[in-house]
């Protein structure tokens, strides 16, 4: 029988990685949705293409291509697109890359 703390140790180490699908945390695997680690993705590595960003998040996440391309249009001003590059609209990459239109 397991104790609450035992049970609570046990479910920090899982995280949803697609709609009903778990993973252990220890597998590389991170807890947030697909549009908050499209964030962290480009805050982490600066700008990338569609299909850098396509590749990265199936190797996080659960979730068919559709999905992300999805998600990739309806972020809106959190994300901007520069010839084929989404980058976070506050990134300095962006600023310092590309003078503002």
């Amino acid at each position: 029988e397991m104790s609450i703390e035992q049970m609570r140790d046990a479910v920090k180490r899982f995280v949803v990685i697609g709609r009903g699908t778990y993973a252990l945390r220890e597998w590389g695997y991170e807890q947030g949705t697909v549009s908050e680690f499209i964030e962290l993705l480009l805050r982490e590595k600066g700008p990338l293409s569609r299909e850098q960003i396509v590749a990265e998040v199936l190797q996080k996440k659960n979730v068919q291509e559709k999905t992300i391309h999805m998600v990739l249009r309806t972020l809106g001003p959190a994300v901007r697109l520069y010839e084929g590059v989404y980058t976070l609209a506050i990134s300095p990459q962006y600023s310092s890359a590309h003078p503002a239109e």
